[in-house]
């Protein structure tokens, strides 16, 4: 349980520990300028009960926080103040739980049982100003698609890419550099579990067709100083970036 705050210069935060809740709440003081103030002129002394700076990872956290603003933090911050590791969810009444369809043939009973397994899960919602507020991605393919949309949509992502970005920026291409520098210092911060190449970590084979669409629009510099960092960081090693997918290469047929 945690909390992100965007410090201005000077300022000070004060949380106290709840023991019924156990975690940080706001202090609940009679009068709280008061208090921050008596904080202010103590600074000095207040220095000999913290413990010392950790001056090896301060270049690394400027790097890592170089690029949070004051308004990513309100725009994602849950409205309760508190980050979680887990989202508190509402509990989902029995008349409102899902029981899927009432089959009575036998046969396709076991058909449904196969495949529409996940009509049976409740649908579980988010208590209201509990959870980070994050970007909501738009739909691969828009509702109502005409055939020949929907084939033209699963063949890639480009056109909700599109238009996700396109109230962030104003071109792709100053994206795409900023974000594989940030990934130059977020990808090493993951959990051990994460950081082996194997071809099961998601994280591994997706950073792969990152640096490949990269390198074809043309940002080698930045895409090879990506590839050059996660070799020294995770030994993360790209060989065959550009050889092609056996599964993508046409099948011939001898007749």
């Amino acid at each position: 349980v945690g909390f992100v705050h965007h410090f201005t210069r000077g300022e000070i935060v004060v949380r106290e520990w709840d023991h019924e809740k156990e975690e940080l709440r706001h202090r609940v003081h009679d009068n709280v300028e008061e208090e921050m103030a008596k904080i202010r002129e103590n600074l000095r002394n207040l220095d000999k009960y913290l413990a010392p700076y950790d001056y090896d990872r301060y270049t690394a956290w400027q790097k890592l926080t170089g690029n949070i603003t004051q308004n990513t933090v309100s725009r994602h911050s849950p409205d309760c103040g508190v980050i979680r590791n887990t989202v508190e969810l509402l509990s989902c009444p029995d008349e409102e739980r899902p029981r899927g369809q009432v089959i009575t043939s036998p046969r396709l009973s076991k058909i449904r049982a196969l495949v529409n397994d996940e009509e049976l899960l409740p649908n579980l919602k988010s208590i209201p100003g509990t959870a980070p507020k994050f970007t909501t991605l738009p739909l691969r393919c828009p509702k109502d698609a005409s055939p020949a949309d929907v084939s033209r949509h699963h063949m890639d992502c480009i056109e909700a890419v599109d238009l996700l970005l396109s109230s962030r920026e104003k071109k792709y291409r100053i994206f795409y550099r900023n974000y594989l520098t940030v990934l130059q210092y977020q990808l090493p911060e993951l959990p051990i579990e994460l950081m082996e190449q194997t071809q099961s970590n998601t994280v591994y084979l997706d950073v792969r067709k990152l640096l490949l669409n990269c390198y074809q629009a043309g940002l080698t510099s930045v895409a090879q100083t990506l590839e050059k960092s996660l070799k020294g960081s995770l030994l993360w090693k790209f060989e065959d970036l550009f050889s092609e997918d056996p599964d993508d290469l046409p099948t011939v047929v001898e007749l």
